[in-house]
C-alpha cells in the first residue's frame, strides 16, 4: 500500500517528479495507490489525465488506485472526463487504505448467501 501526494499544480517538472516516484512504486508487484488530492490546488484536464496515467500504470500490473480527499468541486472535472466511474473517491486517506482492506460489495453478498 503507497500513499502519493499529488503536486499542487501540474507543470511538467511536478509531472514528471511524480511520474517518477510513481514508476518506483508501481514496480513492486501488485501496487495498492491512495492518492492524495488535498495538496491540489485545482483538479483540471491536465491533473484528471495523471490521475488517468497513475490508474493505467497500475492496472498494468494488476493493482488499482483509489483517490482520497478530493473535494466536491473538483469532481465535475472527473466526470467531465468520464473518469468518475474508474475511481473510488474517499474523505480522507485513512478510509482509502481501509477500503483496500475489505471484500467488495458483490463478494461479501455472495458469502452471506453461501
Amino acid at each position: 500500500m503507497t500513499v502519493l501526494q499529488l503536486p499542487e499544480r501540474f507543470s511538467l517538472d511536478a509531472a514528471g517528479n511524480f511520474a517518477h516516484e510513481l514508476e518506483r512504486c508501481v514496480n513492486i508487484g501488485r501496487p495498492y495507490l491512495v492518492l492524495d488530492c488535498s495538496a491540489a490546488s485545482q483538479l483540471d484536464k491536465p491533473m484528471a489525465g495523471l490521475l488517468l496515467y497513475c490508474l493505467e500504470e497500475a492496472m498494468k500490473r494488476n493493482g488499482d488506485v483509489k483517490l482520497a480527499c478530493i473535494s466536491l468541486a473538483e469532481q465535475p472535472m472527473l466526470q467531465a472526463v468520464s473518469a468518475h466511474r474508474l475511481f473510488e473517491a474517499f474523505d480522507t486517506v485513512e478510509e482509502a487504505i481501509d477500503s483496500f482492506h475489505q471484500f467488495p460489495s458483490e463478494a461479501r453478498e455472495q458469502e452471506s448467501a453461501a
